[in-house]
């Protein structure tokens, strides 16, 4: 069974349909949030760090954060399609078929990383700490593993494929049990 062009015009158009929906979340939600965001009203002299001015939960945000979360998980389901699919129809010996699916195993936990913090940041806008504080602080943490997400992904290729993984631990010479 091969996949023909129609089938990649249709898995691109869903991604770029989702994609233009994101963007247009994006443009229209965010300046309309609480008058946008407050970077020195309430500027906190103990911690040296900005904090939001959140009154409440902004629902303009859950249609944005539902698309982001829908794009990954989309990503998660033709990983595994993809694993099948290889498993199914490919003419390739023993070791290559077992790379071709480990890579494509990784592909789908490095799709899964970002989902769960975009999961995260989605669960504070439901379950919001009543203390500014706290709830700045968890924020504050969030936000770090976003920019934390292109330090994990190579971490995690080079961990989770074999010969990545060997090639590291000889030249390094360490060698795990």
């Amino acid at each position: 069974m091969k996949i023909n062009f129609r089938r990649y015009l249709y898995i691109f158009s869903i991604a770029l349909f989702l994609t233009s929906i994101l963007i247009l979340d994006f443009i229209f939600s965010y300046p309309y949030s609480f008058g946008g965001i407050k970077n020195f009203d309430n500027f906190n002299k103990t911690l040296s760090y900005i904090q939001y001015a959140n009154v409440g939960t902004n629902m303009s945000f859950i249609p944005m954060a539902l698309s982001e979360i829908f794009l990954y998980l989309i990503i998660i389901v033709c990983g595994f399609k993809m694993v099948r699919f290889v498993s199914l129809n490919t003419n390739l010996d023993g070791n290559l078929k077992r790379l071709n699916k480990q890579l494509t195993k990784v592909l789908i936990i490095l799709a899964v990383v970002p989902f769960i913090v975009i999961a995260g940041d989605f669960s504070l806008m439901f379950f919001s700490i009543p203390n500014k504080d706290v709830l700045n602080i968890v924020q504050i943490l969030i936000n770090i593993l976003y920019h934390l997400v292109p330090l994990f992904n190579p971490i995690i290729c080079i961990l989770t494929n074999t010969p990545y993984r060997n090639a590291i631990f000889n030249r390094s010479q360490v060698h795990p049990q």
